[in-house]
């Protein structure tokens, strides 16, 4: 009876690790595929940079989405494009121009992008600021589409 005990559970092991997924390495073909579909998104991205026009902004980004801007921690993205809307209502001009993409593809759902961009802001009192920031994106593949799920920004001071 033992034998017979022993002989289902090591069955039952042996199923339960024949049946687990192991995930594959990516092919250079694949790596390829992914850093051209990430490289495509982060330029509509800024493409859909438009301060009057958030909502078509802020679908390429993961409800849960975390930002980090010079040290300062944001983990709320619906305060955060509150105080996105906020800031918007303030500007006249906010022109941002990225530099090259840099994309390092981590597996089959997960992607950093990071580049430096150019920017002008003019607020309603035509005060005018124009620097050089840079940039680290982490996409996610939540549901078969890539995301922004953290960003962090750098500027000078």
């Amino acid at each position: 009876m033992t034998y017979h005990k022993h002989f289902i559970l090591l069955s039952i092991i042996i199923l339960f690790f024949s049946c687990q997924q192991v995930e594959q390495p990516l092919s250079e073909a694949q790596k390829q595929t992914i850093e051209e579909e990430v490289k495509n998104l982060a330029a509509e991205v800024f493409k859909a940079i438009d301060l009057t026009k958030l909502d078509l902004l802020f679908p390429y980004y993961s409800d849960q989405a975390i930002l980090i801007r010079n040290s300062e921690i944001d983990k709320s993205w619906t305060e955060h494009k509150k105080k996105v809307r906020e800031m918007a209502n303030q500007l006249k001009i906010y022109e941002v121009v990225s530099e090259e993409f840099n994309i390092d593809v981590l597996s089959k759902d997960v992607a950093i992008c990071y580049s430096h961009y150019n920017y002008t802001i003019i607020d309603n009192a035509d005060n005018k600021m124009e620097g050089r920031a840079a940039q680290t994106w982490v996409f996610n593949r939540e549901n078969n589409k890539w995301l922004i799920r953290h960003i962090h920004i750098s500027e000078p001071k």
